[in-house]
């Protein structure tokens, strides 16, 4: 009899992360990548993370857009606010551009190409999961 195996994803590791590099204000970035990526993100609540050392609460901008019929969610989000960066080793991007679920026929090569072209992006970038150190705060709903 033949042996199958079945191979768990990391759930920290299905999904694609672009960094973001801009100028432009957090609602501004979302229209551009609406027009030029054919989305269409809306506001969702923030990000929160509790800050241990200070006693407070961080709150990062999101976008979210969920493409129902292909079953991919997009999400744009603030790595800065304030004195405070969501992912630290990446301090030069301004967003983070998260593309989950069914992401195999997902040319991400093509999206940050597109990026780029955007006169007011300086700079789009594929981050490797596998590099980051604090992928914990991109895993959410």
């Amino acid at each position: 009899m033949k042996k199958q195996t079945l191979k768990l994803l990391d759930p920290a590791e299905d999904f694609i992360l672009i960094g973001i590099a801009s100028h432009e204000k957090d609602y501004k970035i979302c229209w551009l990548l609406n027009n030029s990526l054919k989305l269409d993100f809306t506001k969702s609540d923030d990000l929160e993370f509790d800050d241990k050392k200070e006693g407070k609460k961080n709150l990062f901008c999101k976008f979210s857009f969920e493409d129902e019929f292909n079953r991919i969610q997009y999400f744009l989000l603030g790595n800065k606010n304030n004195a405070n960066i969501l992912l630290p080793q990446w301090k030069e991007m301004d967003y983070l551009l998260k593309i989950a679920g069914n992401i195999q026929d997902i040319d991400q090569d093509e999206i940050v190409k597109k990026l780029n072209s955007i006169n007011t992006v300086q700079l789009a970038v594929s981050i490797d999961l596998k590099s980051l150190k604090t992928k914990d705060y991109l895993i959410f709903d």
